[in-house]
């Protein structure tokens, strides 16, 4: 039985610790790369964003503020393009939230939001 199965692609970079910006523009590279190469959903690692081991960059509001403004334009690149695989910061919980960013909405399975008060982005 053969399953047409939707093109995904696993995009990697060396992400830089604590540059969210250049992080952002090297994961956006790749993101229109695989939507030109015909993915509908695009997948990247843990920690992307903001690099590993994150460490003290999770007490400081800056870095948080960068992120989430990074992952808003990250949802905002999906308005028109493939979906895409985020996780955000939940400094609460003291752990990652898994994100589907599809078509300019940022979806965690419980809330899915148009604008950038999804999920503090």
């Amino acid at each position: 039985m053969q399953r047409d199965l939707p093109p995904v692609a696993v995009v990697q970079h060396d992400p830089t610790v604590g540059d969210v910006a250049g992080n952002r523009e090297a994961i956006l590279e790749r993101f229109n790369w695989a939507a030109d190469a015909g993915a509908t959903v695009v997948v990247t690692p843990e920690l992307a964003l903001l690099g590993y081991p994150p460490r003290d960059l999770l007490h400081r509001e800056a870095v948080l503020d960068a992120e989430r403004e990074a992952l808003s334009a990250l949802r905002r690149a999906t308005a028109d393009g493939p979906a895409r695989q985020a996780a955000a910061p939940d400094v609460r919980r003291l752990r990652r939230a898994p994100l589907l960013l599809v078509r300019g909405v940022a979806d965690d399975g419980r809330n899915r939001r148009r604008d950038d008060r999804a999920h503090g982005l």
